[in-house]
C-alpha cells in the first residue's frame, strides 16, 4: 500500500522489517522504485535480491528494464539495459511477451531500432504493448 501511494521511504522501512521476503515482496518494491523515478534504487534492490538466491520473474525483469531506461543522468544508461538483456536471455525470459515488450521499448528509447525490431520479431506472442513499443520507437527515431 505504501508503495502504491508513492510513500517509498515508508515502504522500504516496512520491507526491511519483513523477516521472510518472497518474490512478490521484492517485485513490489522494485516496481514501485521504477514507477516513482527511483531507478537506481530498483537496480540496487535487484542486486540485493540476487544475493538471497531468489530468481526474478517476468514482472521483476520488466520493472528493471523500465528502470534502466530511466537512468538518464548516467553515462552507463546503455550498460545497465544491455546487462539486463543478457540476464533475461540467460534466464530464458527474452521471448516472454512482458519482458520482450520491455526490451523492445528499452532499445527503442536508446534509438537502437534494429535491436528493438529483433527483440520484437523473436517474441512468440505479440500483444498491444509489444506492438506499441515498436511503433512508438519508429515514431521517435524512424528506421535505422
Amino acid at each position: 500500500m505504501y508503495a502504491k501511494c508513492g510513500c517509498l521511504d515508508d515502504a522500504r522501512i516496512l520491507f526491511d522489517k519483513i523477516p521472510l521476503k518472497d518474490m512478490v515482496t521484492w517485485t513490489t518494491l522494485i516496481a514501485a522504485y521504477s514507477q516513482h523515478d527511483r531507478p537506481l534504487y530498483a537496480l540496487l534492490l535487484f542486486s540485493n535480491m540476487l544475493s538471497f538466491s531468489l530468481f526474478p520473474n517476468q514482472f521483476t525483469l520488466s520493472s528493471l528494464l523500465k528502470a534502466s531506461v530511466a537512468l538518464t543522468n548516467t553515462p552507463y544508461i546503455h550498460f545497465y539495459g544491455t546487462q539486463l538483456h543478457a540476464f533475461c536471455f540467460k534466464c530464458g525470459f527474452h521471448s516472454n511477451v512482458y519482458v520482450g515488450s520491455s526490451l523492445s521499448d528499452m532499445y527503442a528509447r536508446y534509438c537502437c531500432m534494429d535491436e528493438a525490431h529483433l527483440i520484437f520479431d523473436a517474441l512468440h506472442t505479440k500483444n498491444k504493448v509489444s506492438w506499441n513499443a515498436l511503433i512508438a520507437g519508429y515514431a521517435w527515431k524512424g528506421p535505422s
